[in-house]
């Protein structure tokens, strides 16, 4: 049963693991996000898929499909993601709305939908639901400041013998723009009842249709991210790499389209 819940767990954070886990503010190369005050940014349209895998297991790989609908009013996006194995597997279903109160003030908010499936168990599919919120604020049109906080409303799911709770995950951070060649990102989050992490992240822009990211990260061991970005026109192409010192190598690859509304 400690394996079963020790995947649970692992399966939840996974997307936070990558690019110096910097998740609440602004990247480059990365026009969707899990929070859904960086998708109030975005002006056209976006679908993306990746696929993480820790330390080369297949069992404890991750596929997500990502979009992102904006409108004048408020954007849309909605993700999907699976987790898993025979023995154990899991769906995410998100669908979030945020708006851009310009230029100072955008703000996100999610509902998800989380099953997964534990083989030999007492329940055969157990599911909850839940919601995130986030907010980035501009004080300077280079500096940006963020806030996610993850299941808000302290969702667990249940079966008949044990209680599995899902993460509360809250982080701050901020990013400031030096003249749209380099980003420079730091992070500090928290999970109720686990060790800080703070998390730095720089992204380097030596030609437009390529970016270099580095990042670095500490919670209870040191870690070290290396990634990559490309772009031709609304086509993009993504991959991260993190190497964690006691447990191993962690990669992410993606790949994703943007392409502008069609005006009336």
């Amino acid at each position: 049963m400690l394996k079963k819940l020790l995947l649970f767990l692992f399966s939840l954070l996974a997307p936070l693991l990558l690019c110096g886990q910097v998740s609440c503010v602004p990247r480059l190369n990365a026009p969707y996000s899990y929070c859904d005050a960086v998708n109030a940014l975005a002006t056209d349209n976006v679908i993306g898929v990746d696929y993480s895998n820790k330390f080369f297991l297949p069992e404890i790989g991750r596929s997500t499909l990502g979009m992102v609908y904006p409108a004048k009013a408020v954007n849309t996006a909605a993700g999907f993601s699976f987790y898993g194995f025979s023995e154990y597997w899991n769906i995410n279903l998100s669908l979030g709305f945020s708006r851009w109160f310009k230029p100072y003030v955008a703000f996100g908010v999610r509902a998800f939908f989380y099953g997964c499936h534990f083989t030999s168990h007492d329940a055969s599919f157990l599911a909850s639901g839940g919601a995130d919120v986030s907010l980035l604020v501009f004080p300077t049109k280079s500096l940006s400041i963020g806030f996610y906080a993850r299941n808000i409303t302290f969702s667990s799911i249940k079966s008949l013998e044990e209680r599995y709770r899902i993460p509360v995950d809250f982080n701050l951070g901020f990013s400031y723009n030096f003249s749209g060649k380099v980003i420079l990102a730091l992070e500090g989050g928290i999970e109720l009842k686990q060790p800080f992490r703070i998390s730095m992240c720089v992204d380097y822009v030596p030609v437009q249709q390529f970016v270099m990211r580095f990042g670095v990260s500490y919670q209870t061991s040191a870690a070290a991210s290396l990634g990559f970005g490309l772009r031709f026109g609304g086509f993009f192409l993504d991959f991260d790499a993190e190497y964690k010192l006691i447990s191993g190598m962690c990669c992410k690859a993606g790949i994703g389209v943007t392409f502008k509304k069609r005006k009336k």
